[in-house]
């Protein structure tokens, strides 16, 4: 369990860092090719998404200070 909380405070501060950088690998011709179109598609829906929910929260974070 002690890992667990320990990933979820190290993925707290770095969720939208990763995102971004899961878009842009996602981006990339050689993972294009690594996927079916329909299957890319939702990959990048989803990762994108994802971000841009964690960037919300990380803005909505720092309104509150």
């Amino acid at each position: 369990m002690k890992t667990i909380i320990k990933i979820w405070k190290f993925l707290d501060g770095n969720k939208t860092i990763i995102g971004e950088f899961l878009l842009l690998l996602l981006f990339q011709p050689f993972i294009k090719n690594l996927f079916s179109v329909e299957l890319h598609t939702m990959l990048m829906w989803l990762v994108g998404t994802l971000t841009g929910a964690s960037l919300v929260h990380h803005i909505k974070k720092e309104k509150k200070k």
